[in-house]
């Protein structure tokens, strides 16, 4: 899948960041953040993780399990990567972020932890949500995030939303 494009300084590729370079060993992470702002809205900061296939959700509820359990893990380490890098933890390492995601207002600022899996039919995406969701429920709650928070799309769905490149 090809992501974008997206205005330079709206989006943060994760894994190109010297930061990530140094602790990635120890540290799952989604693949990027995209900040979209809305008129006469907070701008949401979304985090997005792709995946090129399923876990085949009814043929094998372990590998489910695991799967959403890698999933949930990798988007939450991106939360707390953007913000200890907002709050400065990371010492100059903030200036990676492009400035509009460096100092926003926390307050105000809304989340969408996105999955997008290219192989999967949609019949199969409100059950992947829904564990995802249920994964994700403490940070959810922790961070106030609200209840729409959580999406899980095709390929297809990316493309509507902007986030894939149409061929």
């Amino acid at each position: 899948m090809q992501f974008g494009p997206f205005p330079e300084e709206h989006c943060f590729c994760i894994d190109r960041s010297s930061l990530y370079q140094r602790i990635q060993k120890e540290v799952k992470m989604a693949d990027f953040l995209l900040l979209k702002e809305r008129r006469d809205f907070a701008p949401v900061v979304w985090v997005v993780e792709a995946k090129s296939s399923n876990p085949h959700t009814e043929a094998n509820l372990s590998g489910l399990n695991n799967y959403i359990s890698e999933i949930g893990e990798k988007l939450e380490n991106a939360v707390n990567l953007w913000l200890a890098l907002g709050l400065g933890r990371h010492g100059l390492a903030k200036n990676e972020l492009p400035a509009p995601l460096r100092d926003p207002d926390l307050s105000a600022i809304g989340f969408r932890l996105v999955l997008v899996i290219r192989d999967c039919e949609n019949a199969d995406l409100p059950q992947l949500q829904d564990a995802l969701l249920q994964r994700l429920r403490r940070t959810i709650r922790l961070w106030a995030m609200g209840a729409n928070v959580v999406v899980v799309m095709n390929e297809k769905m990316a493309r509507k939303h902007g986030l894939i490149r149409l061929s």
